[in-house]
């Protein structure tokens, strides 16, 4: 699976589905028109806006899932520039089978490029909009390529696009993840 560039953009776009969220902001500031009342929840107008999880700019899986879950504050209101409150959700409030997540997971310095997001730190349940996933596969960059790990039975085996088949996949500490893939517990 090579991943290059555009290559990754292309990738991820026919993906959509899977990758959809719907991003809500709130104002804070009363004189606002995208202002909402905490008690009542009566606005004006409220911005909604269907996103990817490509957009969420996040470098590992605790702080794309933290962004998924939890209101957080946005300091720019795109109407006034006061403080908006920011927040996801699924499409149609109803939870997709699966979900693929996008993270950055590498960070470029002068030295070279740093791993942030590391497989080890990869939770095999998680909780989105309180429901259940289950890790079932993801890929990884080597800082040139990408390529794909799925668990299997408890196993985990590599598709890399170089070899033909799977392979028994060795951790390698230099990998950076680069996209989760979330299925839905029944």
């Amino acid at each position: 699976m090579n991943l290059f560039g555009t290559d990754f953009d292309n990738f991820f776009s026919q993906l959509k589905p899977w990758t959809e969220v719907i991003r809500r902001r709130r104002c804070l500031r009363k004189e606002c028109p995208l202002y909402v009342d905490q008690f009542t929840n009566q606005s004006l107008s409220m911005a909604y806006t269907t996103v990817s999880t490509i957009d969420l700019d996040a470098a590992t899986m605790t702080q794309i899932l933290e962004k998924l879950n939890k209101e957080r504050k946005e300091f720019h209101c795109s109407e006034c520039r006061g403080n908006c409150m920011e927040r996801y959700s699924f499409p149609n409030d109803c939870s997709p089978n699966l979900l693929i997540l996008p993270i950055s997971g590498m960070m470029t310095e002068k030295t070279g490029s740093k791993v942030i997001a590391k497989e080890e730190d990869l939770k095999e349940i998680t909780f989105v909009k309180g429901v259940e996933y289950q890790l079932v596969a993801y890929t990884m960059y080597t800082g040139s390529h990408f390529y794909a790990v799925i668990l299997n039975n408890g196993e985990k085996v590599k598709a890399d696009g170089l070899s033909v088949g799977f392979k028994k996949h060795k951790p390698d500490e230099n990998h950076s993840v680069s996209s989760i893939w979330l299925a839905k517990v029944e």
